[in-house]
């Protein structure tokens, strides 16, 4: 039985949540490249939902539209977003427990 492309399940921080961020926009895209629309500046309107089970808030990638993507082979890291990349529900009480220098 085929199910197809539905949502992205991701566990860690903000490197893993630009990732899958990357990952989501690329799963709807002909050229499966993420680097396409990173360098032609592409606005990411279509893309999988992420559901990221998120380690520790301080980038705050979680909470916004944007993403940073690196390429290796060009020694480029540049940003990229859209407004499908950037829906969060979160509950602040849970990172109380963080020391407040990751919560400042």
């Amino acid at each position: 039985m085929r199910f197809g492309k539905k949502v992205l399940l991701v566990y860690g921080g903000g490197s893993v949540i630009d990732c899958s961020k990357g990952v989501s926009a690329v799963a709807v895209i002909e050229s499966g490249n993420v680097w396409d629309l990173v360098s032609n500046r592409v606005w990411v309107t279509k893309a999988l939902p992420v559901v990221a089970i998120l380690t520790n808030a301080v980038t705050a990638s979680e909470i916004d539209a944007w993403a940073v993507i690196a390429n290796i082979e060009t020694n480029e890291k540049i940003g990229f977003g859209g407004s499908s990349l950037g829906v969060a529900f979160e509950n602040p009480e849970l990172s109380f427990s963080l020391p407040p220098y990751q919560t400042a």
